[in-house]
C-alpha cells in the first residue's frame, strides 16, 4: 500500500471508507441477534472492566506475532494487516 501513488492510496483509503460504513450496520445486526441467541441458550455476558480488559490485552498482544512468527509466508501477511490497522488507527486519531 505505501509503495502506491498517493492518488491511488486516497482512492483505496475513500472506498474502505464507504464499505467500513456500509457494512457497520450489518455487523450490529449480526452481533445483536448473536447475543440474542447467546441469551436465548443460557449464556451470560460479563463485562469487564478497564483493569480487566488492560490484562487481557496485555496477556493477548504478543500472541499474532509470536504464533506468526512460526511460518514467514504468515508473518508477512500478519505485518501487512497489522501495519494497515496501525495506519488506520493513526489516521482515525
Amino acid at each position: 500500500f505505501d509503495a502506491l501513488p498517493k492518488d491511488l492510496q486516497g482512492i483505496i483509503e475513500q472506498a474502505a471508507d464507504q464499505e467500513d460504513k456500509a457494512i457497520n450496520p450489518i455487523a450490529e445486526k449480526e452481533i445483536a441477534a448473536a447475543t440474542a441467541e447467546w441469551g436465548k441458550q443460557g449464556g451470560t455476558l460479563f463485562p469487564l472492566s478497564p483493569a480487566d480488559k488492560a490484562s487481557l490485552a496485555k496477556t493477548l498482544g504478543d500472541v499474532g506475532t509470536e504464533v506468526a512468527k512460526q511460518n514467514p509466508q504468515l508473518d508477512a501477511a500478519y505485518k501487512t494487516v497489522t501495519d494497515a490497522a496501525r495506519n488506520l488507527k493513526t489516521a482515525a486519531n
